[in-house]
């Protein structure tokens, strides 16, 4: 299962014996709540069913309930010290899942033909499940604020239509006493940025107010994550910048001794 040792040792095959010890691991979360500060290894643990426990490692924590929710506190024994009437057996493979599968149903008929097989599952599919409706809910999330800045593009393309035509005959005498298309662009792509940079602002700081609201799809993912709020600012900067600048090079394309006899 990949869960890293961070202390102590793993199961052998003489712990849980009759005549080995009887051990037990516990994860960071159990370190952490009930022996903070202090080494936790060799002290004793007393489980209902299984008795006085030697610790003998500490282990990762595993998210058994969904990526969203903190790790519980557990206890692993070995089997031998505490046999269950369930099992759930955890097999690493590189073959495909449906052979591998077949495999072990053969192998646990020869064992016991009366044995149910429950379910069979990948480690990829039980997660995957687990997060479909987050999922779910962040991509049509993401469609929506597609939309949203595409409605914003299109929205600071006809603002900055609607100014150039009106300074149409400001930009046209500009050019006449001696500005260039390029101060033109410059002016009108200029103003276009300062309203499209306050609208990014706010629209941050609105999202930064709301951003708890989302805590529950983030895995992994501070709500105020810096790196993902200084990208979506680049990214809605570049979107009014692009949709400006196609106005903008109308404007600088304007014929001043046109415009002047207009």
């Amino acid at each position: 299962m990949a869960i890293p040792l961070r202390k102590g040792r793993l199961f052998d095959t003489f712990d849980g014996r009759d005549r080995g010890p009887r051990v037990a691991i516990i994860n960071e979360t159990v370190a952490k709540r009930y022996f903070p500060g202090s080494d936790p290894l060799n002290r004793q643990v007393k489980m209902p069913m299984a008795g006085d426990l030697t610790i003998v490692g500490v282990v990762g924590d595993v998210k058994h309930d969904g990526l969203q929710l903190a790790a519980k506190p557990e206890v692993f024994v070995p089997y031998y010290q505490l046999a269950l009437s369930e099992m759930q057996l955890v097999i690493e493979s590189d073959d495909d899942a449906v052979v591998v599968a077949s495999g072990v149903k053969r192998a646990i008929g020869r064992l016991d033909p009366t044995l149910p097989i429950a379910k069979v599952s990948r480690i990829e599919d039980l997660v995957s499940a687990s997060i479909a409706q987050p999922r779910f809910t962040m991509a049509l999330l993401i469609g929506l604020a597609c939309c949203a800045a595409l409605l914003a593009a299109v929205g600071v393309y006809g603002v900055v239509t609607y100014t150039v035509t009106r300074r149409t005959p400001e930009i046209g005498l500009r050019m006449a006493l001696g500005a260039g298309a390029h101060d033109a662009f410059r002016l009108v792509v200029g103003d276009a940025a300062r309203v499209v940079l306050v609208g990014v602002v706010l629209g941050l700081a609105g999202a930064a107010a709301l951003g708890r609201a989302f805590d529950r799809l983030l895995f992994g993912v501070p709500p105020f994550d810096a790196v993902t709020f200084t990208a979506s600012g680049i990214a809605l900067m570049i979107v009014g910048l692009v949709a400006a600048s196609v106005p903008a090079a109308r404007a600088a394309r304007i014929d001043p001794a046109g415009t002047l006899r207009s």
